[in-house]
């Protein structure tokens, strides 16, 4: 857990309303005689959160106040931004790789289309090697370079989300550390 010490009490208080999300429990605990709390708060009311919320914190501070001197960022706070942020920043934007051409898988496509056109079926009927597209490279490197790791990408149907997490995933996994572990969430089927 992060603690976030304020030298205003009302910055905290406010910290605590932007971030804080609507319960949605709450009016059916209240049905059943338990007083549930309307609010789901990230940040608690002695300003500890998790982790992976500091840089939405420390953005929102600055956003709001302009800098970050209302805030005393603590040693443990100071070594953690620099054990994330650092392999990152020193990640070099023309390494990015391929999974599938790493991996070999682009090889036997190609030989196996070679074999398809030998063979007389359509150009369009044969496998394609998995070959990035423009907009698919420029969003990995969005995520390892601007974003150091975190991010938000909007693609439409069919733009190879996969592709890009996979291949994100890949470049940190071979350039940057191969002793992390990985979570995906997925909100619906």
């Amino acid at each position: 857990m992060m603690r976030i010490m304020c030298k205003r009490p009302d910055l905290l208080e406010e910290l605590q309303k932007a971030f804080s999300v609507d319960n949605p429990q709450a009016f059916f605990s209240q049905q059943y005689g338990y007083k549930g709390q309307p609010k789901l708060l990230a940040v608690n009311k002695f300003g500890y959160f998790l982790p992976c919320l500091l840089f939405e914190v420390l953005e929102w501070i600055k956003l709001h106040y302009g800098d970050l001197q209302l805030v005393a960022i603590s040693e443990k706070c100071k070594n953690y931004i620099h054990d994330v942020l650092s392999p990152l920043k020193d990640f070099n934007i023309s390494s990015i790789s391929n999974i599938s051409e790493d991996v070999g898988r682009n090889n036997e496509l190609r030989r196996l289309r070679q074999e398809q056109l030998s063979r007389g079926i359509p150009e369009k009927e044969c496998v394609h090697p998995f070959e990035y597209r423009e907009y698919q490279e420029e969003a990995v490197k969005m995520l390892m370079c601007r974003g150091f790791g975190r991010g938000l990408i909007e693609i439409p149907t069919a733009g190879g989300k996969s592709f890009i997490l996979a291949n994100f995933i890949w470049n940190i996994w071979k350039n940057v550390s191969r002793s992390f572990k990985t979570l995906i969430l997925v909100p619906n089927v």
